[in-house]
């Protein structure tokens, strides 16, 4: 599932349809994307519980989604943050023109300090009294001059009303953000009179889809033990990469001070339970190592969807033995490194189906069917549905190149045979989904229904037998030449395998001169028994070209 803030409400709808089918063995998803698989895989956990056939606990999300103000009410700014945040949600809800986004601007930031317009205006009123009194029975030359300089004056203090506010908002929050995981929301509740904010809501959704009491998290642990593999993508700013969740071992520190500003009382307890921290140190600052498959769904999900500067990133640390002390590494949104992870739970030959859902604009194309909600190729189509836009201006030149730096192989990745004809696109017009979290409820309830029709189109266009074909010839094809290759390459390589390879010192271990000889042999064969015949080459490239080699798993 794919990230995209709001965008994520259409995730129900298309899991309640497909669950009338599937059962879900495996679940991910990125940014808003990894919310939805962990409410997914806690109602498959719950549904496998009780031994029943519906999901439970999903309809009731769905409700909860219509109702007027919900979503907005989940993301609750702290105080610092109020103005800044409530002039963004007002240019994010203005619809029309440029001008209009302008106005609506100027009317956020005039609200947040009005003084700032009254003072304007009233030297605006001196300044304009004063021309008046100076030009009359001046020359016309020093007259225009005066009126020019007037009129210069005039547009620096409506710049001054506009932009004072707005940076005296910036400026506090660029000393405030470090302090605050670099985001104007913190994810919990900021009044003690305020609704539940979105970790304190995402926590009891999952328990409740799990059918779990709230002080019993439902862990990544506990999935794998009912045959569930959930994952999710995050990023570590600290070194700069994506990071699968759960982790692959207990690689990250945390302290159990830090840990509670983020998360309810019960899933902190958890934590530090798992951790084996004692209760003398239940409320420092000292570092203990975060548990792998014991975390609790609901922190991963908070890892993966901590968009920069809106959702507050948990601070983590990475031990180093080669430093004195351990790095920092702010665990940030997934989306920043891969947005639509549709390689997760990937093998060479699949034994059931996956489905990837992307949340893509309206296409700008012309084309024909381009206005459909929601699209997916037919089995056996050939034809690609990459995301095409027309650049027409800066802004949205500016616009492409950040698609293209985030996204270019996760999209590349989802348009490979094998990848596509599983891909169902859910479109979305201007102002559905993305930042707008004040959508009225005909907006949201649309984007429900866009999720159900998601869910129908993949059952009534998905071929599993035309896919399994479709991905022994791709993983045939790619092995057939990339054997071909070796068999000219591995002429150098036997030799010096077979004399033991004597230079090479790392990785020698249990590996010695007899180990090398026998493994040139053992590879040789392996070689040789590659078929010549039949060719799995059909003689069409496929668009993009596929290729087969070894990289990160991530």
């Amino acid at each position: 599932m794919k990230g995209g803030v709001t965008s994520g409400v259409v995730y129900p709808g298309a899991v309640l349809e497909l669950s009338s089918t599937y059962r879900f063995a495996n679940v991910g998803g990125t940014s808003a994307g990894a919310i939805a698989a962990a409410m997914t895989a806690a109602a498959e956990y719950g549904r496998q519980r009780a031994g029943r056939l519906e999901l439970g606990g999903i309809e009731q999300i769905v409700r909860e989604f219509g109702q007027p103000g919900k979503v907005l009410s989940l993301f609750q700014p702290m105080p610092e943050a109020r103005g800044l945040f409530d002039l963004a949600l007002d240019v994010a809800s203005a619809r029309g023109s440029r001008a209009r986004r302008c106005l609506a601007l100027v009317r956020a930031v005039l609200r947040y300090r009005p003084w700032h317009a009254a003072v304007a205006t009233v030297a605006a009123v001196i300044v304009l009294a004063l021309l008046a009194l100076a030009v009359a029975g001046l020359p016309t030359l020093v007259a225009v001059v005066l009126v020019v300089l007037g009129a210069f004056g005039l547009l620096l203090l409506a710049a001054w009303a506009v932009l004072g506010p707005l940076g005296a908002m910036v400026r506090g929050l660029w000393r405030t953000l470090p302090a605050h995981g670099f985001g104007i929301c913190p994810g919990t509740r900021q009044r003690p009179d305020a609704p539940e904010a979105l970790v304190e809501w995402l926590h009891a959704k999952i328990q409740q889809c799990a059918e779990l009491p709230s002080e019993q998290p439902l862990t990544f642990a506990m999935l794998e033990q009912a045959g569930i593999a959930l994952q999710m993508v995050a990023t570590d700013l600290g070194l700069a990469r994506p990071v699968r969740i759960p982790f692959e071992d207990e690689q990250y520190l945390f302290t159990p001070a830090e840990l509670a500003q983020l998360f309810p009382a019960e899933v902190v307890a958890h934590v530090l339970d798992a951790a084996g921290v004692p209760a003398g140190e239940r409320d420092s600052t000292r570092a203990w190592f975060l548990p792998a498959k014991e975390l609790p769904v609901v922190v991963g999900a908070r890892l993966s969807s901590s968009v920069p500067l809106f959702l507050s990133a948990l601070r983590l640390y990475t031990a180093r033995p080669d430093l004195p002390g351990p790095v920092e590494s702010f665990i940030s949104d997934g989306a920043i490194t891969s947005n639509f992870p549709i390689h997760f739970f990937d093998q060479w030959l699949p034994a059931h189906p996956t489905f990837g859902l992307d949340l893509v604009p309206l296409p700008q194309t012309g084309e024909p069917g381009d206005d459909a909600p929601v699209f997916m190729p037919r089995a056996g189509d050939d034809e690609r549905s990459p995301h095409a836009t027309n650049v027409k201006n800066v802004a949205g030149l500016l616009r492409q190149i950040e698609d293209a730096t985030r996204n270019w192989r996760d999209e590349l990745q989802a348009e490979l045979p094998g990848f596509r004809d599983r891909v169902c696109q859910i479109r979305m017009g201007p102002g559905e989904g993305g930042f707008n979290l004040n959508a009225d409820p005909q907006t949201v309830n649309r984007l429900l229904d866009r999720g159900r029709a998601a869910g129908q189109e993949i059952l009534a266009s998905f071929d599993w037998n035309q896919h399994r074909f479709t991905r022994y010839l791709t993983l045939m094809e790619m092995l057939q030449e990339n054997f071909a290759d070796l068999t000219g390459r591995f002429g150098t390589y036997q030799e010096w395998l077979s004399a033991g390879a004597p230079e090479a010192t790392l990785y020698r271990a249990g590996r010695d001169a007899a180990w090398c000889a026998a493994a040139a042999k053992a590879t040789a064969a392996l070689i040789q028994s590659a078929p010549a015949e039949p060719s799995f080459d059909s003689g069409e490239q496929p668009i993009p070209v596929p290729a087969m080699r070894i990289g990160p798993r991530v």
